[in-house]
This record gives C-alpha cells, sequence and structure tokens, in this order.
C-alpha cells in the first residue's frame, strides 16, 4: 500500500542528515547563476534523474535567470555513449566524455544508489583529476563514488526506490531555492 511506502520514505527523511545537502544546493546555485558548467551522469534511475535535473534546471529557471543554465546529461546522448562503451569500455563512458569537455572549478554530479557502479567511480577520478568540484548523491553507505568525491550526499537507505525518491528531490529543491532567490 502506498501509507506503508510514505511511512519509509518520512522516516528516512526524518533521520537524516542533510547538511552536505544544503551545501550542494549552494554549490549548485552558484553555478547556475554564474554560468559554470554541471555535467550529471547515473545509470537506471539515476541516469532518469540526471536527465530530469537537466530539464528543471534549464528550462525550470531560465525565466528566473533570463538565461539557459550550462547544465548537461552524459547519458543523454546516447550514440556517443554507445561508440565510447563499445569502441573502449563500458566503464569509461563517463570519464572520456569529461576529459574532453570538464573544466576546473565545473560541477561533475553523480548520481548512483550504491556508490558501487565502475562508471561512476571512474567518472568521479576524471573530474577529481581535472579539478572539477564533484558532488554525489548515493544511497546505501555511499561506496567508492562517496569516498571519491568532494561532497558527497548520503541517503542512508538500502530501499532504492526511496534513495531515488530522495534524489529527485534534491533536483526539485535547486529549482525551489533559485525561484525563490531570484
Amino acid at each position: 500500500m502506498y501509507s506503508q511506502y510514505r511511512s519509509i520514505l518520512q522516516k528516512v527523511i526524518a533521520e537524516m542528515d542533510t547538511s552536505n545537502f544544503d551545501l550542494a544546493l549552494e554549490m549548485i546555485v552558484q553555478a547556475l547563476s554564474s554560468q559554470t558548467a554541471i555535467y550529471i551522469f547515473g545509470n537506471g534511475g539515476s541516469s532518469a534523474n540526471a536527465s530530469h535535473f537537466v530539464v528543471d534546471w534549464r528550462k525550470g529557471v531560465s525565466e528566473k535567470l533570463g538565461f539557459y543554465p550550462k547544465v548537461y546529461s552524459l547519458t543523454d546522448n546516447v550514440p556517443l555513449l554507445t561508440a565510447i562503451a563499445n569502441d573502449i569500455d563500458y566503464n569509461v563512458v563517463f570519464a572520456e566524455q569529461l576529459r574532453n569537455i570538464g573544466k576546473p572549478k565545473d560541477i561533475a554530479l553523480a548520481i548512483s544508489g550504491s556508490g558501487n557502479s565502475q562508471n561512476i567511480i571512474n567518472g568521479i577520478k576524471m573530474a577529481n583529476s581535472l579539478e572539477m568540484q564533484t558532488i554525489s548523491l548515493t544511497g546505501f553507505n555511499g561506496g567508492q563514488v562517496g569516498k571519491l568525491s568532494k561532497l558527497n550526499c548520503l541517503v542512508d537507505s538500502t530501499n532504492i526506490r526511496v534513495v531515488e525518491d530522495i534524489h529527485a528531490s534534491f533536483g526539485h529543491s535547486v529549482v525551489e531555492a533559485v525561484v525563490s532567490e531570484f
């Protein structure tokens, strides 16, 4: 039943430490308003959240900012993603893209339920080597991605649906912050 799931979700939210989420939100709002590039990536449901963030953070805030912010999902160019996976290796699909476009001070935002997907780990490693700001949204115990990111926003749950819902709500909170600030 929905009420059971809602209770689980509410319990996780009530027990969360949101301090890193607040820091990440501030960094992202600053990046959006200053035209700093943000590159977002994830697998599966996290990939869907990455795409959703791009829509919300570009179109959803463009009227308030007066321009389209530089926000990109590294999962949305399927031909490029599959070419890298086929010709090189799926484990580097995000790292290879960042190698070509990432600049110091840009933000790499990794979204991963477990924090242990090799392609996400390699993307964060590449972003760190490029002196990008690295933020991760993770669940479970944060995994390797949580340890490698300069700022990890952990949803302390092993329920992937809860983790993904809270990650999605973070994306919405960014839009709310931009709308209220500008």
